[in-house]
């Protein structure tokens, strides 16, 4: 069953949602601890002054900028050294019911300065009044600020992160799955040719000898192309699994490469096609690489170009030192590659227009590419219809 998915508008209302509440209740925690911390220095400030200012004529003292008494009479009239802070008269009014009240306002100071926040804790008195402790607080919606704006930028790039992990994990899954089903494809074909040869075989359909020699033969064809296929399966798991040594030291190129072109040689001319050897590759000085990688590289090239090129052409093996590196290349005069199809010739599966009539798995060049990766070498191709194809990797120089 086909999961369903969230629209993109609903997701982006559910992350908008989630950030709004983290905030509020973020916000919430923030601002918890500090206010009950002030709550209580301000009670211990009420309560020492309140024994002092029981006097309707008592003298309010000066306590500092951002602190400051307010008297409240039985008759509910104020006063203080300074204009009281606006939203006081709710603390007043449960103070003078016999409350310790605490509240939190906000608004425009009296001296007219910009918007700000103000704590009142409140002690009623003897004669009916009540005795608050105001304090300007200014750190507080500092903090919230800070609070907001670092929030705000960790929250987005957390689910920036987050999307960006789905989004990878999803085309994980859909390229696994197409794995699954190319595999699944790729060995089908065999098998069912297999199967067909040799019910025919069991039956007795086909008496001839010559006829079933000829069958027996293409049932090994196949089983051998299934061989092939499973054994590049496996080769191309254990690369991308990591299952693949790839430690590098010192090689000589004599060990790699005169025993490929020794092969080879005898592969090309059996099929009609001219090998040559260029003078680049005996003048290689030491490499530090994998030997076991690049024959697996110069073998897949080799195989493609004995595949691809016909009777009568060529194929040439050089190599060219650039820098701290070499580099091999593989050139062919053979039917070339579409410019559409060369982005994507070192993908899994994948089959130019002109070879989905060949036989292969279409994994070559993609065992090619990871054994390169895993040498930490590029690898790349160039090629134009009708005038050839040229593959190229790189080896680091020791």
């Amino acid at each position: 069953m086909k999961k369903k998915r969230l629209s993109r508008g609903a997701g982006a209302a559910i992350m908008a949602a989630v950030y709004l509440l983290v905030l509020v209740l973020g916000s919430a925690a923030i601002t918890e601890y500090p206010l009950r911390k002030q709550r209580r220095a301000l009670f211990r400030l009420a309560d020492s002054y309140a024994g002092a200012l029981a006097e309707p004529d008592a003298e309010i003292p000066y306590i500092s900028p951002q602190i400051y008494l307010v008297r409240v009479g039985a008759d509910g009239i104020f006063r203080c050294l300074r204009e009281p802070a606006p939203g006081l008269v709710p603390c007043a009014d449960a103070a003078m019911g016999g409350e310790r009240a605490f509240r939190v306002s906000f608004g425009k100071a009296p001296e007219g300065q910009t918007f700000s926040m103000f704590a009142a804790a409140g002690v009623p008195l003897p004669d009916g009044g009540a005795l608050l402790v105001v304090e300007n607080v200014t750190l507080l919606p500092e903090v919230l600020t800070a609070f907001f704006c670092y929030f705000t930028v960790l929250y987005w790039l957390s689910l920036y992160f987050i999307v960006s992990s789905l989004r990878r994990r999803r085309r994980l899954d859909e390229a696994r799955q197409t794995y699954i089903d190319n595999v699944t494809h790729a060995l089908k074909t065999p098998v069912a040719s297999i199967k067909a040869l040799s019910e025919t075989l069991c039956d007795g359909v086909e008496s001839d000898p010559e006829r079933q020699k000829q069958y027996c033969a293409l049932i090994l064809k196949e089983a051998n192309r299934q061989d092939r296929m499973i054994r590049d399966v496996l080769a191309l798991s254990r690369l991308q699994n990591h299952g693949t040594d790839f430690t590098r030291s010192a090689v000589d190129p004599a060990e790699v490469f005169p025993p490929l072109l020794e092969k080879y040689a005898l592969l090309f001319d059996y099929s009609g096609i001219a090998f040559r050897a260029g003078a680049g590759l005996s003048a290689l000085p030491t490499l530090w690489t994998n030997a076991e990688c690049v024959r697996s590289i110069l073998s897949v090239l080799l195989d493609n170009a004995l595949k691809f090129v016909p009777e009568g052409g060529s194929v040439d093996l050089d190599a060219a030192v650039s820098g701290r590196s070499a580099v091999i290349t593989v050139r062919d005069d053979g039917p070339g590659i579409a410019a559409e199809d060369l982005p994507h010739i070192f993908d899994r599966f994948f089959k130019c227009g002109g070879e989905r009539g060949k036989s292969g798995s279409g994994l070559g060049l993609a065992i090619a590419r990871e054994n390169a990766l895993g040498l930490r070498e590029r690898i790349w191709a160039e090629s134009e219809p009708g005038a050839g194809s040229a593959f190229h990797f790189t080896l680091r120089l020791r």
